[in-house]
């Protein structure tokens, strides 16, 4: 087997490391395979009376409790298994613990081999579970604790890339599976049905957000904030579930309770890059371009916090929360009339924010070169994301043919000499109208309101009709100067022209 690199090797090797822990069981201290459905064989000393977050930290205070009353090396034992594990979640959910830094020297302590383990696995997943830094001395098995073996191993197996650990794992047709495992297992999470989930693992409270997340991407944003608030009822501080009820007002377009969120997971945060960003875009819809300015400024001098080794939208997140956060920088500047500003920062987005993945500085640069007159510029970007959907960007085309023709005398008299180029995206830009406005109104009619309390309900139904009457009004306005524009080119007598543009215009009023 040929390996293109020393990674390759490792990252081969590693597997089949892993593999071999998993499947064979050799001598007394052995990891010994354990499906992760089999619940009853799922008991972790007996200190976790419940195998997650929630119920760690409360097996946590019990025993501190005993350790104070009688403090012998098998209650402390505990202790440790039982930090590194709240340690561990804590850092994987996105929960602050601001005594991080003590339970890591805690761990760090003293010459025993399985203290010495487990202080490289929690220093390891700190810095982004990298597979290539795996210490090889994470894989020796120590103690007789089999089951916490195994998790340990699954949570090693996770840094191989294209490794699915369930899938060598088969399976026992049990009821129900232990959160230890489960919450490592996202297709038997979204498997279950949520009442279901919550009545078989009632504390659960990583299963909850997971949940959660997968009701908001479906629309159904009652049961998801529900499931958010059932989250924190047991863990207060768990910012991730703060934030995801803030993305729920702010896809509501509810932008004052969307702020309110993002200041209440920042207070455990205050630099979190996540967080600012979600604020400052939401100061932004509230036309408070100033105070947002200033929040995506905070957010860009923090830095990578939080979000190293993950990736969004196909790029790192450090990439593109620096590359968003210059976007909307830049369209705060636009809209406070300042277009020098505005073009330094839609500049560095673009550098940092990949076409055609996204396209809305490329559409913001375009709009900056038209108005200082750029017009070829202009022309190259708005050409290059012509397809994006944004009904704006052939109107400008547009605009752009007319002002360029119209240089080049390609305009005699008013008649078409060569056919204006101007037409064609004339004739897109209303088609592209129609449609925007004909999909809101449907998106209203199939919208499922029965997912909100009735004051929330009036409240949506009266933003939804005022969205849909300023677009129609916007649309009917631009499509009216493109048939004056169609009507100046001296094209009455292209009738299906201007009859297929009447159409739009009627369905508009």
């Amino acid at each position: 087997m040929l390996f293109k690199n020393k990674t390759d090797l490792c990252q081969y090797l590693l597997t089949i490391i892993v593999v071999m822990i998993l499947l064979t069981g050799c001598h007394r201290n052995a990891v010994i395979p354990v499906s992760p459905v089999d619940a009853d064989r799922f008991m972790i000393s007996e200190a976790a009376i419940e195998h997650h977050l929630y119920g760690w930290q409360q097996a946590e205070i019990l025993y501190e409790k005993e350790f104070n009353i009688r403090p012998t090396k098998e209650i402390e034992g505990k202790l440790k298994q039982l930090r590194f594990l709240i340690l561990i979640r804590e850092i994987e959910e996105e929960i602050y613990n601001p005594r991080a830094g003590e339970i890591v020297e805690y761990l760090c302590t003293g010459d025993d081999p399985y203290d010495k383990r487990l202080c490289e696995i929690v220093k390891w997943v700190q810095n982004g579970k990298k597979a290539e830094e795996l210490n090889s001395s994470c894989f020796i098995p120590v103690k007789d604790d089999p089951v916490f073996e195994n998790y340990l191993s699954l949570l090693l197996f996770q840094a191989v890339p294209q490794a699915d650990v369930f899938s060598l794992l088969k399976p026992l047709e049990t009821k129900k599976q232990s959160p230890l495992f489960l919450y490592m297992n996202s297709r038997a999470l979204t498997s279950v049905e949520p009442a279901e989930f919550e009545k078989d693992y009632p504390h659960f409270t990583e299963g909850f957000v997971f949940l959660a997340e997968q009701l908001f991407l479906k629309n159904k944003y009652r049961s998801s904030r529900e499931f958010y608030q059932k989250s924190l009822e047991l863990i207060p501080n768990y910012t991730k579930a703060i934030l995801g009820i803030g993305d729920i007002y702010y896809a509501l377009d509810d932008y004052e309770r969307a702020l309110h969120h993002y200041n209440m997971a920042l207070r455990y945060i205050p630099s979190d890059s996540e967080a600012l960003f979600r604020k400052g875009l939401t100061l932004h819809q509230l036309k408070r371009h100033e105070e947002s300015n200033d929040i995506i400024d905070k957010m860009l001098q923090a830095g990578v916090v939080r979000i190293q080794n993950k990736w969004v939208s196909g790029i790192p997140a450090a990439q593109y929360y620096q590359g968003q956060g210059y976007y909307v920088k830049a369209y705060n500047h636009y809209l406070l009339k300042d277009d020098i500003k505005s073009r330094e920062f839609v500049d560095l987005s673009k550098k940092q924010l990949p076409y055609p993945y996204f396209p809305e500085p490329v559409y913001l640069s375009g709009v900056l070169f038209y108005n200082s007159q750029e017009l070829e510029a202009s022309l190259q970007e708005f050409l290059s994301i012509r397809n994006v959907g944004n009904c704006n960007v052939p109107l400008h085309i547009g605009f752009i043919y007319e002002k360029l023709d119209a240089a080049n005398q390609n305009i005699d008299n008013g008649e078409m000499s060569p056919y204006p180029r101007a037409i064609l995206p004339f004739l897109e830009t209303a088609a592209c109208l129609d449609r925007g406005v004909q999909s809101l109104n449907n998106s209203i009619n199939e919208f499922d309101f029965s997912e909100f309390e009735q004051v929330e309900q009036e409240r949506m139904k009266t933003d939804m009709a005022i969205k849909l009457t300023t677009l129609k009004t916007s649309s009917r306005s631009t499509v009216e100067t493109i048939i004056s524009r169609i009507d100046e080119y001296a094209l009455a007598r292209k009738k299906e022209l201007l009859e297929s543009l009447n159409e739009i215009l009627s369905r508009l009023k």
